[in-house]
């Protein structure tokens, strides 16, 4: 199985579009094919970024986002670290992609992690890592 770590807008974006590469990740966690790697620190922050007004995600629909990541992901306790990404509030992504030993870190937004550590995840977006899929499928 695939172990990432799932940046906030990929979640965002898979809500708005059902169709997109990001609602396919989504479904390739409900499907055991990603096993997410997450933090309670990254469970608030997308619970808090769902729920915004402006996306107008009914509550209904966070909830069973969120309960996917519960039941399907591994819930780590990662170790605080700084000063790896543009955005400070993207560190805690890193440092549970780190602790988890996730393979990949997707985002919509690679340059906010342009310096995770040599042993570190691969920085992907939605659609290669749906191609690493594609082709960890094919091998068997």
């Amino acid at each position: 199985m695939i172990r990432a770590v799932i940046d906030t807008n990929v979640l965002v974006s898979a809500m708005i579009s059902r169709e997109g590469n990001e609602a396919l990740i989504v479904l390739a966690i409900s499907q055991g094919l990603v096993v997410p790697c997450v933090s309670a620190e990254i469970l608030r922050e997308y619970s808090g970024v769902l729920q915004r007004e402006k996306f107008g995600f009914s509550s209904d629909e966070v909830e069973a986002l969120l309960g996917l990541f519960q039941r399907q992901g591994v819930l780590l306790e990662a170790v605080p670290i700084t000063n790896l990404s543009p955005d400070p509030d993207d560190d805690k992504f890193i440092a549970c992609a780190l602790v988890g030993n996730a393979e990949f870190l997707v985002t919509g937004n690679k340059k906010h992690f342009p310096q995770v550590p040599h042993a570190g995840p691969k920085i992907v977006n939605s659609a290669e890592l749906l191609e690493f899929i594609t082709l960890e499928l094919g091998a068997k």
